[in-house]
């Protein structure tokens, strides 16, 4: 059985791919690059990024392709099919892709990882749902072929029915187990229960969201999103941050899928059965609208043969000699009518009709219809599942009375027919009549017929009386079992509550432990920290001064390092006397313009005023610029060079300085302390140089 999904890590793209080349999780031949070589990979996902000026955002896909433990496949098959596998996804082409198998745990699985940028023309990677179930799909037929098993829905390896309920991590399992056994109060649940229970019913998505807004939740649908979000409004006018799960969160919880598309599919199906139910109803009254018809047809015909009558009972008591009375026993045409118009009560209909307010309650199913409880329910520990569970129970009886109470309409058609086929025959027995002129033939069918409409009447008015008294009996039933679910229906409200309250007491126990706990293990993992960075600080800093003190000892000792130490700062200090002097001297040189002035006071005051300003503004000008240098020096050394590294070659380069003095001076007759700094410059301008060609290439 193999299994491929993608996963989400916060960890950077190089992170990742040390990741999934660790030489204790993987071989080398494990490791393959497609559009890439292995060794180089992370310079070259990095280089593509660079070229295209896209190194931001989502840097890679992360995608992972598991063999179930008890499979038989070997780790080079498995990296051989994760190699077709991605050469085959169309999405990839263009983009680097590293692939790795992992043998260390007890499955074998090979790791994707895919640039996010497309080396030949910089577009990002784009990834759907349907490239990945494409992806899926290819990978179930390539598991097909080899006689590997292919993963079904709701089954095990084995092919033992999986678990409804399943979870990421053993704590939220635990706590969905817990809720469905009825051991504490779940908002996951109560939300699931409520979304299945609002799908079997609602014929549109804006149905859905005022049925599930009638039972207490929130649903955030839009187009523009992914997911729905269910909300629980109670929980959050109550100020608790758990109220809210999306409908991903649900599939993976209890393994029914509550997609977009799932849910409108069912809404369409609802409308479908809907629409023929009505359609049904409405046949059902032309039919007995056409009935009427023949009725009314059959009673013309029936008055036309009672005149027909009348005049032959006139003409045989003319005959004999006797009055004749005419005959008011015919078929009384209201009742007919009343079982015509007919119909069954609205009340249980519009009583759990969505949209309508009469037996409405939030967090209850709303379809009106109830069935009988196959166990009562107990008092004290009712939960509100239980109850959902009675109501839907109850439905499906209601259903069944409906459907008793349509067989009993269809029974009153009959009848109806066979009144509408007793008219047709009495029509026909009239023209009979017609035919006949003796007066005994004419006396017999008369008394027939007069029985045959006593006996319709009366069957009739059965029928009328028994379907009256089976919709009394529904009524009173369906009144009753409401009532009885409306006080169940408080009892669970108020036992939802105290389990609310009690969960919510435990929750804020378990959360201020944990949060002691991780406090008094963050306290002693910074002491553990800061005790080995002190400890590592000292043991730096003792051999730091031990390398110093003991080059510093040996110059000391040195006398040609000594000598050409003291050379150095001599011949820099001459050179600053003489710059000093040669400025003074200019300084006198234009001091002796004063000297012109016929005033001895004022031309003493110009001449030394000339020889500050001029002395003293160009030792100010070329301090300066000798400060502005040296500062933009010190910056550009600090920023970039300032580090371990220039340390390390500083100390190296005295010691040798100081250690081979006297070989040095032999062969390069230098300043030893002059050799030092250009040393280090010399060091300085190759690092520069290193820094900008590999920042040319993309390395920075």
């Amino acid at each position: 059985m193999a299994v491929i999904k993608a996963v989400s890590s916060k960890a950077g793209i190089g992170q990742a791919l040390d990741y999934v080349t660790k030489e204790e999780k993987t071989e080398d031949k494990l490791v393959s690059g497609l559009h890439c070589e292995p060794d180089t990979v992370k310079d070259e996902m990095q280089a593509t990024k660079e070229l295209w000026g896209k190194t931001g955002g989502r840097t890679y896909k992360h995608f992972v392709h598991s063999y179930h433990e008890d499979e038989h496949i070997t780790p080079e098959q498995a990296h051989k099919n994760a190699i077709e596998l991605a050469k085959g996804t169309e999405a990839w082409k263009g983009h680097e892709v590293l692939i790795a198998t992992h043998i260390d745990r007890g499955h074998i699985h090979t790791h994707f990882i895919v640039n996010s940028v497309n080396y030949e023309n910089g577009h990002k990677l784009q990834w759907s749902k349907a490239d990945l179930q494409n992806l899926k799909d290819r990978c179930n037929e390539q598991s097909r072929q080899q006689g590997l098993h292919v993963p079904e829905k709701g089954k095990t390896f084995s092919g033992e029915e999986r678990e409804e309920t399943v979870a990421w991590n053993k704590e939220t399992y635990n706590l969905l187990k817990q809720a469905e056994n009825g051991e504490v109060k779940s908002y996951v649940q109560d939300t699931a229960l409520a979304v299945m229970d609002c799908r079997e019913t609602a014929t549109s998505r804006e149905d859905f969201i005022d049925q599930m807004k009638a039972r207490g939740y929130g649903v955030d649908w839009k187009d523009s999103h992914k997911y729905i979000t269910f909300t629980d409004l109670e929980r959050q006018s109550q100020g608790e941050k758990q109220c809210k799960v999306r409908n991903n969160k649900l599939e993976k919880y209890y393994a029914v899928d509550f997609g977009k598309e799932s849910l409108e599919h069912g809404f369409e199906i609802n409308a479908r059965r809907e629409a023929e139910r009505t359609a049904t109803t409405e046949r059902a009254r032309q039919q007995l609208d056409r009935t009427a018809v023949a009725e009314n047809s059959g009673a013309d015909e029936r008055a036309r043969a009672r005149q027909l009558l009348d005049r032959t009972a006139v003409a045989e008591d003319s005959r004999t000699g006797k009055a004749y009375q005419p005959d008011n026993t015919a078929v009384t045409e209201e009742r007919l009518s009343n079982l015509r118009s007919y119909q069954p009560s609205r009340g249980m209909e519009s009583q759990g009709r969505p949209g309508t307010d009469q037996g409405k309650r939030p967090g209850t199913e709303t379809t009106g219809r109830t069935t009988e409880p196959q166990k009562p329910l107990q008092k004290n520990g009712l939960q509100a599942s239980e109850a959902i569970s009675q109501a839907e129970e109850w439905k499906n009886q209601a259903e069944k009375s409906e459907i008793q109470i349509q067989k009993l309409l269809s029974e009153k058609q009959e009848l109806v027919s066979t009144v509408a086929e007793q008219g047709k025959r009495i029509a026909e027995q009239t023209e009979q009549i017609e035919k006949l002129n003796e007066a005994d033939n004419v006396l017999k069918l008369n008394a027939e017929l007069k029985k045959q409409n006593e006996k319709l009447k009366q069957d009739k008015l059965n029928a009328e009386q028994e379907a009256e008294a089976t919709v009394s009996s529904v009524k009173r039933e369906y009144e009753a079992k409401g009532r009885e679910l409306d006080r169940r229906i408080g009892e669970a409200a108020k036992q939802s509550a105290s389990l609310k309250s009690e969960r919510q007491s435990i929750s804020e126990d378990i959360e201020q432990r944990a949060t002691a706990k991780y406090l008094d293990q963050k306290k002693e993992l910074d002491r553990k920290f800061k005790a080995q960075t002190a400890s590592y600080d000292s043991f730096l800093l003792g051999l730091l001064l031990y390398g110093v003190l003991t080059t510093v000892f040996t110059a000391v000792r040195s006398e040609a390092f000594v000598s050409d130490f003291k050379t150095f700062f001599m011949v820099i200090w001459q050179f600053i006397v003489n710059a000093f002097q040669l400025l003074l001297k200019g300084g006198q040189w234009a001091s002796q313009l004063g000297d012109k002035i016929p005033q001895p006071v004022v031309a003493t005051i110009v001449h030394y005023l000339l020889l500050i300003v001029f002395v003293g503004g160009i030792a100010i000008g070329v301090g300066f610029l000798i400060f502005l240098g040296a500062s933009k020096v010190f910056e550009f050394y600090t920023e970039d060079y300032a580090d371990t590294m220039s340390l390390a070659v500083f100390l190296i380069s005295l010691a040798v300085s100081v250690y081979f003095a006297e070989p040095i001076r032999a062969v390069i007759p230098i300043n030893l302390l002059l050799l030092l700094i250009l040393v280090h410059i010399v060091y300085v301008l190759i690092r520069w140089y290193v820094k900008g060609c590999m920042r040319s290439r993309g390395y920075y």
